[in-house]
């Protein structure tokens, strides 16, 4: 998951909703403490960020649950599977 962090302050500096799995991110140039704060456009969040409340990119920061490590053992055996069952069906048989 995604924490919100300091990213998502009061309700009247967040920038409006973006679609889908889409953020923005908050502009470095022209905010300042005084001035409202400058977002992009939405667009997709960089690898490692995810978008929170579908408004700004922040990094993910919690650890990786059972769910997503079984999906990611299975990812990675089920290319393997494949490869073997290839070999074995292309071989050549022996009569």
């Amino acid at each position: 998951m995604v924490s919100s962090g300091p990213l998502l302050g009061d309700a009247a500096s967040l920038p409006p909703l973006c679609q889908g799995f889409c953020g923005r991110y908050m502009l470095p140039v022209g905010n300042d403490s005084n001035s409202e704060p400058l977002w992009s456009e939405c667009g997709p969040c960089k690898w490692g960020s995810g978008a929170v409340d579908h408004r700004v990119c922040a990094p993910c920061e919690s650890e990786l649950s059972a769910y997503d490590w079984l999906f990611l053992v299975f990812m990675a055996i089920l290319p393997l599977l494949v490869h073997c069952f290839c070999v074995h069906w292309h071989t050549p048989k022996k009569t």
